[in-house]
Order: structure tokens, then sequence, then C-alpha cells
């Protein structure tokens, strides 16, 4: 209970799409401007016909599933599109900006237009919107720094990601975006700590939402603090070590 306080951290959940099949993609080759996807097709809890085609290659970005968590560079199965405007990734391309400046995408997007529009979130959520819209995304989404962990998991575990302004999280990746490397280690070595560790596994029931970190005593990282800066170029030195021994 000691460690029981003020987190001064929010962690976000990934992106929602409620219907993967459609935005998760393979990539099968790039193509100038383009890329040639096809989307997978039998994933998620509701199966859709295979679209391969060539689209614009700045809406495509690394998916970052939780299986596949892993300290700095993760494994990259697959990719997800992302129709959402550059400056507020909150809101959705307007259609008929999507359908002069992402001809390509427009197309794709509009093979499935009759299952978009039927998604439960996007009518609670979106209606009105874009049929292609997705949920559970903002800034925060393309940090160039995420601490992520499983949202089912038997443990409680963070791992650390960098260079990850075009990994996109799915809904099953919680993560806390940052900007600094040094408060990314310094997170890293108090979330993973036992004390905290035991203190959000303690009621988890094998889930771990985005909220699960509020349990834990978490002071904002100060460079000028000794002790911070201490813990931070200790786990800094433990991570670094343990990934030039794989």
């Amino acid at each position: 209970n000691s460690i029981e306080g003020l987190c001064e951290y929010k962690a976000r959940a990934g992106v929602c799409t409620w219907l993967n099949s459609v935005y998760w993609v393979r990539k099968i080759r790039s193509e100038g401007d383009s890329i040639r996807i096809a989307n997978l097709s039998t994933c998620g809890k509701k199966k859709l016909k295979e679209v391969e085609v060539e689209i614009e290659n700045d809406l495509v970005f690394r998916l970052l599933r939780a299986r596949n968590l892993n300290d700095f560079q993760p494994v990259i199965e697959n990719y997800i599109v992302v129709p959402q405007q550059k400056g507020n990734l909150s809101k959705s391309i307007p259609e008929d900006l999507m359908m002069k400046k992402y001809e390509n995408a427009f197309c794709f997007f509009s093979n499935f237009k009759n299952e978009l529009v039927e998604r439960s979130g996007y009518k609670k959520f979106l209606n009105g919107q874009p049929f292609y819209g997705l949920y559970n995304i903002g800034p925060y989404t393309i940090a160039p720094i995420k601490l992520g962990w499983q949202f089912v998991s038997k443990k409680f575990q963070v791992y650390l990601i960098d260079k990850a302004e075009d990994i996109i999280p799915d809904l099953n990746v919680m993560f806390i975006p940052l900007e600094n490397m040094d408060e990314a280690y310094y997170l890293h070595a108090l979330l993973n700590s036992k004390y905290a560790t035991e203190k959000i596994e303690s009621s988890s029931n094998w889930t771990f939402p985005s909220g699960s970190i509020q349990k834990v005593y978490l002071e904002k990282y100060n460079s000028e603090d000794v002790l911070h800066s201490r813990i931070s170029s200790t786990q800094k030195s433990i991570l670094i070590n343990k990934d030039d021994t794989l």
C-alpha cells in the first residue's frame, strides 16, 4: 500500500476498427508513391472477401499487435490503413477530400461500405462521419516512444518501443505515449518493478486496461531529480546490455 498514490501518467488503448478484416493488411510490394496491399480478410470475427489493390503509401502504417510486443523494435507482421487527417488524427479524412487526394484508398474502402456502416461502434460513436472512420486514435497514437503492455495476459509487463511514429497499436495494446527516452527508461523500470507489478496484478483477473497504472504512485519524470536520473540511466544500461546479448 505504500506505493499507492497519484499517478501522473495517462495510458491509452490502441486503435479500434470494429472490423480488422478490412483495415489490417499485408504488404505485397512498394510501387512508387503507392503500396500494393491485400486486406487480411479472415482475421477477426467477421470474415470478408480479400481485395488486392494499390493504395497511397502515406495512409499505411505498421501494425503493432499485442503478441508482438518487445523492447525497442517489435516484430511487425502486418500493416494497417489509417484514413485519418494528418493534422488531427481523431478525425477521419472527409469523403470529398478522400476521393480527390486518396482515390485508391477511397475505392478500397468502398468495397466494404455496407459492412463498415454496420459496425456497432460506428453507429454509436461515429454516425454521420465518413464510413471508414477509426476510433481510439489521436496525436498520442503516433508518439515517437511508446511504453506498451498486453491488455489480456497472465502477467503485467511493460515494453519500451522507440522510433514508433509509424507504429499503430491495436486495441489489445495499452500504451503510454512519450517523447523522451530518459523518461521512458525511468517508467520502464518503475512499472516493471516487483512492487508495481504485484500491485497491478493483485486485482487484474488477467486483464490490464489503460487504467491499471492508476493503482501505482508515479511521479512525473524530472531530469534534475538525482533519483529519477539514476533510475533512468540504470534501466537504460540494463536494457542495452540485454539487447546486445540477444
